[in-house]
């Protein structure tokens, strides 16, 4: 009876597990598409990427600044504000965090961001996950440097009773010769477990992890070949490793012109299918803007964006001047149309450069006589 009843609580907390994907795409388009398609090839129910290529609506369960992406139908009982370096949802059990932090920010950007991700974590009733790419080095999470980001990020952890998930030798980043470990991923003292990582289109690899209300179920994989290998072994193995790569590449490409060559002949066979619905999805209609039915609130808009300037009046004066002025010549006339650019904006006549060039061209000596006798007299038309 007591075997009965373990394996069905086992069963059911089986039942309750979250699958999880992280990566940093770094805003490549291939390994975008790579990570969704892995996801949904391999049932993963959310996913966590930074550097993003595109985001996609709301309503697809796509949260953005950096992104956490809801697949399976998983439901979404909440949904944080968008905050400039991260995102958070609230699915059955806990609360999701998806972060990025650039490289290049100010140390004070960064305490500000901490500071922000604290406050918002604090909010939260239950468990909270917190994963992303936050570019700091700590031996706490696999790197046997540390460097003034860590430190903070560190005391953030502490404070807020988290422990870093991908301790290990198991690098995140790999470019060349140079690893890290700068994709990390934070739970509280109620989720517990490893990060295990895979091959991606990307730099940084893939963190899968799998989450449950009670305990967490994370594996690892140990990548031992390299010693036991040696480096010219290694060095045939990572060419043709660039290879497959890009072959990868090139197929997601060609599988996605020859879908959407597939595609195009289904329009006339059935007009309301599968282009219809692609196409209704890009021509979603967008949010309305808040506040926009108060009253009184399209008028102010309309007024800051198109003052209202005063009409400039001309006034006409006759020339007191008792010389007569010096006429215009038919040279500096033709010189002064050539000089005007094309191009250019028309003023408050309407006519552009182009047709005063043509006009006086027609008839050059009716221009000359006109802007003499303006000039002659003082008196110039008001336009």
């Amino acid at each position: 009876m007591l075997k009965e009843r373990h394996e069905h609580r086992r069963h059911h907390l089986l039942e309750q597990m979250t699958s999880f994907l992280q990566i940093n795409v770094g805003v490549g388009r291939a390994a975008q598409d790579l990570a969704l398609a892995t996801a949904s090839m391999q049932g993963i129910d959310i996913v966590i990427i930074s550097e993003q290529n595109r985001n996609r609506p709301e309503e697809e369960g796509w949260y953005s600044d950096s992104a956490v992406v809801a697949l399976n139908r998983i439901p979404i009982f909440r949904v944080g504000p968008l905050e400039q370096g991260f995102r958070w949802i609230e699915v059955p059990g806990f609360r999701v965090y998806s972060c990025y932090c650039k490289p290049n920010c100010a140390i004070s950007d960064f305490n500000d961001f901490l500071h922000r991700l604290e406050h918002s974590i604090r909010t939260a009733q239950g468990p909270v996950i917190v994963a992303g790419d936050f570019n700091a080095k700590s031996y706490l999470w696999g790197i046997p440097i540390e460097d003034a980001r860590s430190t903070l990020l560190a005391d953030l952890t502490a404070a807020l009773d988290m422990f870093a998930c991908n301790a290990g030798a198991s690098p995140t980043f790999v470019r060349g010769q140079s690893k890290s470990h700068i994709d990390i991923t934070f739970a509280s003292s109620r989720i517990r477990g490893t990060v295990s990582d895979e091959e991606s289109l990307s730099l940084h690899r893939y963190i899968k992890f799998e989450v449950g209300t009670y305990i967490s179920t994370m594996t690892q994989p140990c990548h031992g070949k390299r010693a036991r290998l040696g480096e010219d072994h290694c060095q045939v193995y990572e060419k043709t490793w660039k290879n497959s790569r890009k072959k990868l590449a090139i197929a997601i490409k060609e599988a996605k012109e020859r879908c959407w060559s597939d595609l195009i002949p289904t329009i006339d066979k059935d007009p309301w299918g599968k282009p219809y619905k692609i196409v209704m999805k890009r021509l979603r209609k967008q949010r309305p803007i808040p506040g926009m039915q108060l009253p009184g609130r399209m008028d102010t808009i309309t007024d800051t964006l198109f003052p209202t300037v005063p009409r400039l009046t001309h006034p006409t004066s006759n020339c007191t001047n008792l010389e007569p002025p010096v006429l215009f010549s038919m040279h500096e006339l033709i010189t002064a149309v050539r000089s005007l650019p094309n191009g250019k904006v028309s003023g408050p006549d309407g006519l552009s450069n182009e047709i005063i060039k043509v006009a006086v061209s027609v008839d050059t000596s009716r221009f000359l006589h006109t802007y003499n006798a303006c000039l002659a007299s003082g008196k110039f038309p008001d336009f």
